[in-house]
């Protein structure tokens, strides 16, 4: 699948965003309506918009200001994405001070208060972030809520925090490039569904080329760190290993991001957890590190080269050892290549199916374009591979060799000088032509 680009990553995090407003106002309000009073008209058709707002004005017990703000979140929902003009107004009329007065409010009731505000500032900040951000202190306050003993207010204001940053560049800079290391000093007193909302809202960081510099992200590798136990939650488990896929995926810094996150420990996590959790997710993070670092190459493949035990998980885990050597071979480091054909070569040995999962990460392919350019221990290693799935693999993975076109580089390494070479391509060729007879 191709990488999305920058406005599309755009809307799909407005979509969302849009989609989770919707959904929580039509649960909520109904929810507030009865605990609140029964007789309270919570529908904003029956409000003129500027009665709406005066009433935010001139609220002062928690029940009017909760019945304002719903009012508005009412309004603001149940406009078209194309329209403009009930959120420019409420703007205009001055709305966004006030909510940041409710933001500031103590008491037994201003949790409500807090969640609606934030609620109210995403609306806005879906259409027009920039003019929210003209406004000093919404960022601290923000923060602040993160203090909140309600899960719910934590979790607004996190979602309110990614909203805002994933509008442009600058505005991802101006919410998170200098505080996100503050979002994370939380995540010891966040819920496991509050750090997932934290980490959708980090994730913002990535939607804009070019990525922020390295020292401004290195502070949130201690807590991926930590956050990859395989006993976490695996919607924060997916989370992390995409960052931390994106992390290292700059160019220019690829080998200082690597390094980084070698330093901080996540290589030995990622491959314990792709041990146990052997999912595409942590595949593709690994690959991004491996591909970008000979020393990390090196340090992956002994580690997963140790796991031997056929368990559950072996098939999943053979596909994203396969992903991860995919992504290594088409780096072309001429470092790491005979090392990883030795563990192609080791997988080979194998039954029809280990071979097949090679043979479905295009792992064959790769060798086929490589082998001709190879460095002699790398070619001795590639025709190794291909002797093992003549001699282990089914007629089929047989045909598709032969279909792939292995018959041409086999007579050409069979005229190669080393002894060994010569006489491994020459008894596979054998192999081929009489299979070819047999056929």
């Amino acid at each position: 699948m191709a990488a999305m680009s920058e406005q599309e990553r755009i809307q799909v995090w407005k979509k969302a965003a849009r989609s989770r407003l919707v959904k929580m106002f039509n649960q909520l309000q109904q929810t507030l309506a009865k605990r609140l009073s029964r007789a309270a008209s919570f529908d904003p058709k029956k409000w003129e918009l500027h009665s709406v707002v005066e009433a935010a004005f001139s609220a002062q017990l928690p029940y009017t200001q909760i019945k304002a703000l719903v009012l508005l979140a009412g309004w603001l929902t149940s406009q078209q994405e194309e329209e403009e003009d009930v959120t420019d107004a409420i703007i205009r009329m001055g709305i966004v001070p006030r909510l940041l007065h409710f933001m500031k409010l103590e008491g037994g009731s201003s949790t409500d208060v807090h969640y609606w505000a934030a609620w109210v500032l995403e609306s806005i900040a879906l259409k027009h972030p920039q003019r929210l951000l003209a406004h000093n202190g919404i960022l601290p306050r923000l923060l602040h809520l993160f203090s909140s003993k309600s899960e719910p207010v934590q979790q607004q204001a996190l979602w309110t925090i990614g909203t805002l940053s994933s509008h442009s560049a600058q505005c991802r800079d101006a919410m998170l490039l200098a505080h996100g290391a503050a979002m994370v000093n939380y995540f010891p007193q966040f819920s496991t569904r509050t750090i997932s909302v934290a980490l959708s809202t980090i994730s913002t960081l990535f939607i804009f080329s070019p990525i922020p510099p390295l020292e401004h992200l290195i502070p949130l590798l201690a807590p991926l760190q930590n956050l990859l136990d395989p006993d976490n939650d695996i919607q924060i488990l997916s989370k992390s290993c995409y960052i931390i896929r994106r992390f290292c995926d700059r160019k220019g810094e690829g080998a200082g991001a690597v390094q980084a996150v070698i330093d901080a420990g996540i290589c030995d996590r990622l491959v314990q957890l792709l041990f146990r959790h052997p999912a595409p997710y942590v595949g593709t993070a690994i690959a991004a590190i491996a591909s970008k670092s000979i020393a990390a190459t090196a340090l992956l493949l002994t580690i997963i080269s140790t796991k031997h035990k056929r368990d559950d998980n072996w098939k999943a885990f053979l596909t994203e050892t396969c992903r991860i050597i995919y992504y290594i071979l088409l780096s072309r480091k001429p470092e790491c290549l005979t090392r990883t054909c030795q563990i192609i070569s080791k997988i080979t040995e194998g039954n029809t199916e280990d071979i097949q999962t090679v043979i479905d990460g295009k792992i064959i392919h790769q060798l086929l374009d490589m082998v001709e350019e190879a460095e002699l221990p790398v070619k001795k290693e590639i025709a190794t591979v291909i002797a093992n799935v003549l001699v282990h693999g089914s007629e089929e993975q047989m045909k598709y060799l032969i279909e792939e076109g292995w018959m041409k580089p086999l007579t050409n390494l069979f005229a190669h000088s080393d002894t060994a070479l010569a006489t491994l391509c020459f008894q596979s060729m054998n192999i081929i032509r009489e299979f070819l007879n047999w056929i």
